[in-house]
């Protein structure tokens, strides 16, 4: 169920909505209920956890670089550069 969670955080990050990758997940601790425990519960439960810890980590965007060439006519050149 927390597994699920983390999924579940992970497939939408908090940033620009993209899937996170390269995060490391370690539960500590936990407990069940009879009256209040379901999958459910754990699973939603771990998926807010993550997302608010991600929230308070000051997580930036890694984003490539890229190399554009862009060739256009020199009556235009200006408004592009």
């Amino acid at each position: 169920s927390c597994e699920k969670g983390m999924n579940d955080a992970m497939v939408e990050g908090s940033l620009v909505g993209s899937e996170v990758e390269g995060v490391r997940v370690v539960l500590q601790d936990g407990a069940s209920h009879a009256v209040d425990s379901s999958d459910m519960a754990f699973r939603i439960c771990m998926a807010n956890a993550i997302r608010d810890t991600m929230k308070s980590a000051n997580p930036s965007i890694l984003e490539p670089v890229m190399a554009v060439e862009v060739e256009i006519p020199t009556d235009f050149q200006g408004s592009v550069v």
